[in-house]
């Protein structure tokens, strides 16, 4: 998440964002009342990081006229059509295929491997038809402008850490974080 903040604040550094922590991953309903709640508090957009939780997050964003940034592991723009404005996802097969070349070209080192855009990966879904993006194309430019900043020789667009968690959420891993609920709400107007 310290990657979505730092996107938001490249955009618009005057953006003000949330948190708020469901925790859980398996409740939808739990999801949409938090949202519904977020949204009639001014938040324009929710990131959720939320698993099955999320999925009513971005259920409320359809509801209210909204919109959601779906959460890690698959594209979810099926869930709320025309409200997603993205999805974080784990490019898996992109990942396999890239160490099977290694492999096979002979240049394979077994090694922790954080495969990333600078090695090809794809980690976003982005509907790019949806009438958001139609009424406010700067949106897409800046976004890919921020991609060629981080993926620049030295990287000239810095992610943050993410800070450790302050609680243990799970009571077994105190790396593993609750559920996620990451409102952006609009600079003042």
């Amino acid at each position: 998440m310290a990657g979505y903040e730092a996107g938001l604040h490249y955009v618009d550094p005057s953006i003000k964002i949330s948190v708020a922590f469901s925790g859980v991953f398996d409740d939808p309903v739990q999801g949409r009342e938090m949202a519904l709640n977020m949204f009639s508090s001014g938040v324009d957009v929710i990131m959720h990081a939320a698993d099955y939780t999320g999925l009513g997050v971005l259920r409320a964003a359809r509801e209210v006229g909204k919109y959601g940034i779906g959460g890690v592991d698959t594209d979810q723009a099926d869930v709320a059509p025309g409200h997603v404005l993205a999805s974080a996802i784990k490019d898996v097969r992109g990942a396999v295929y890239y160490v099977v070349e290694e492999i096979a070209a002979g240049e394979f080192m077994p090694q922790l491997l954080v495969f990333g855009p600078e090695h090809g990966a794809q980690l976003t879904a982005i509907p790019t038809d949806i009438e958001f993006y139609q009424k406010n194309p700067e949106v897409l430019e800046k976004l890919e402008e921020a991609i060629e900043k981080k993926l620049e020789p030295g990287g000239k667009l810095k992610f943050p850490t993410p800070p450790k968690p302050d609680k243990d959420f799970t009571g077994r891993c105190p790396n593993l974080r609750a559920p996620t609920l990451y409102p952006l709400v609009r600079k003042e107007r």
